[in-house]
């Protein structure tokens, strides 16, 4: 199971929600990697794997148990959606910045989540979205009008950026970033962005 996996850093991965509190469908570690153009390779051999429904898994930063107030915290990941049973137009989120840092299989899933990767349905196959997240019906979704498939090897790079007013903290989501802007000392352009909901108070762990 992916739960118990240790980073390079020590972090640790943890269980969460309901169905990981019960023994159920967990994300578990697959067999393969996922090759980038202009990105060293994990050298690993191994993924994670998971198929929603309510299994979770959480990585605790190492920033104690204050948490992350301010700056710009980023994530980033390459992903392959292989399966797309299920996925509707309106689309659905599953993974982002949580304000919690536990090291307890929690027996409900995490609610407050910002910087929220998003996909939905497309004809042809699905979208890649993004939402700011906290509170709201809405939550400011921006999408990514480019249809990807299921043999599509996608590389997301996220950021959630503090700022000192209310309701004016902003999440950015760059999809499939043009190699040569990678090691840049500033973010390039061509991002999703949303913002103008509930600002999360701390970042303390990826979801």
């Amino acid at each position: 199971f992916f739960a118990g996996q240790v980073e390079a850093g020590g972090q640790s991965w943890y269980g969460l929600g309901p169905k990981y509190a019960t023994g159920g469908h967990q994300p578990t570690v697959a067999a393969g990697d996922l090759s980038v153009p202009g990105l060293a390779s994990s050298g690993g051999g191994q993924s994670v794997a998971f198929g929603g429904n309510g299994d979770d898994a959480r990585l605790n930063l190492s920033v104690g148990p204050g948490g992350i107030s301010s700056g710009t915290v980023y994530y980033s990941f390459a992903l392959q959606l292989t399966d797309l049973t299920g996925l509707t137009s309106g689309g659905t989120w599953w993974a982002g910045f949580n304000n919690v840092q536990s090291i307890n299989a929690g027996t409900s899933r995490a609610n407050t989540v910002v910087t929220r990767v998003m996909t939905r349905s497309a004809a042809g196959g699905y979208n890649i979205g993004l939402q700011e997240g906290s509170t709201g019906s809405s939550f400011n979704t921006a999408w990514d009008s480019t249809v990807y498939t299921t043999s599509d090897t996608v590389l997301v790079v996220g950021s959630y950026t503090f700022n000192p007013s209310t309701g004016d903290d902003v999440s950015q989501l760059w999809v499939n970033p043009d190699s040569s802007t990678f090691g840049a000392g500033a973010d390039p352009g061509g991002s999703l962005s949303s913002s103008g909901g509930s600002d999360i108070a701390r970042i303390a762990s990826f979801i």
